[in-house]
């Protein structure tokens, strides 16, 4: 089936970025698939942003810019999520405003699509600041398991989505400052969908200068990706209709990945707020009880403990990390 004609949404937040955007918007403008909407939702700017931006409405109408409601949180978050609200593309790709699209970036991907595929992921690089690093490897195992321990990732401007694979779906947790498209690419890849990767570099993400999340007060207390699927998603419920080998590896991720990386945060916490962060943290994993050794499990269980009080130690106390590729059991 081909998608040729389909209309496709860029989304794209922005915040104090009028220095920068255009040379963003101008990669989309230079794309050789020409059925696009470009959304442009702004989170608050208090430079010229408006000057900037409705300059490329009057350029181009397929340019559209909104400013974020306040029933949507303030963030990139809440701007990624009602530019999907208001988008009308058969297919979407988030994008960041200081991120720049190769000219065939969206006709390559759209290509790629079928029938069968909820989403198409490309390669792409990072730029600036004396980095230059490819982004996304290939897929080697199960695309959750490879997911989980990095043998590739999904940074959200890689990814066209099928639109109507979203729509049903909670979108970005409009909570997190940290590791949201994280968050929010697992949890999709939770819904086990059909995809492809195009090993093409089709992308350069921008490094070197402020991100939307650094720019912005953040809440004294840092929602983390943990706390996120326990209050809101009821992951554990998801994870008790998983096979159990995807159990386990989702066992791996919660203890070996988020959980160590979003303890680093906790340096200015006072006990209580680690408490109340660490309580959260706990109450998912320990659904994972029955899949844990008894010492693995009272090592993790000591060391949250641990890392409550003194705020360092945790990973002496991490369970061993298991090895599920090759398990059945």
């Amino acid at each position: 089936m081909s998608y040729s004609q389909s209309l496709v949404s860029v989304i794209i937040p922005t915040f104090n970025r009028a220095h920068i955007i255009s040379e963003t918007l101008e990669s989309v403008l230079a794309q050789t698939y020409k059925n696009w909407e470009c959304i442009i939702v702004d989170d608050g700017s208090t430079d010229n942003t408006d000057e900037v931006l409705l300059a490329y409405t009057k350029k181009d109408s397929r340019f559209k810019y909104y400013k974020r409601p306040d029933e949507y949180q303030s963030g990139g978050n809440g701007a990624r999520n009602y530019g999907f609200a208001v988008s009308k593309g058969v297919f979407v790709n988030w994008f960041d405003s200081d991120d720049l699209m190769h000219s065939d970036k969206i006709e390559h991907q759209i290509n790629a699509f079928t029938s069968e595929e909820d989403f198409v992921a490309c390669f792409g690089r990072h730029f600036g600041a004396n980095e230059d690093q490819l982004i996304i490897k290939d897929v080697l195992n199960d695309p959750l398991y490879d997911y989980s321990f990095n043998s590739h990732s999904f940074p959200t401007p890689s990814i066209l989505w099928r639109k109507s694979f979203l729509e049903d779906k909670a979108l970005f947790c409009e909570k997190l400052v940290i590791y949201q498209e994280l968050e929010f690419h697992y949890r999709m890849l939770t819904y086990r969908p059909k995809y492809q990767i195009i090993r093409e570099e089709l992308y350069n993400v921008r490094r070197g200068h402020q991100s939307i999340v650094t720019n912005r007060s953040k809440p004294k207390f840092k929602h983390s990706t943990l706390y996120c699927f326990t209050s809101k998603y009821k992951l554990t419920k998801k994870v008790n209709d998983l096979p159990l080998p995807l159990k386990r590896k989702m066992l791996n991720y919660f203890c070996y990945r988020i959980t160590s990386a979003s303890f680093g945060v906790l340096a200015d916490y006072n006990l209580k707020e680690r408490m109340k962060f660490l309580y959260s943290h706990f109450n998912l994993v320990k659904g994972f009880k029955n899949h844990m050794s008894t010492t693995d499990y009272t090592k993790l269980l000591f060391g949250y403990f641990f890392y409550a009080i003194f705020n360092k130690g945790y990973d002496a106390f991490l369970p061993r990390k298991f090895d599920y590729r090759n398990s059945n059991k």
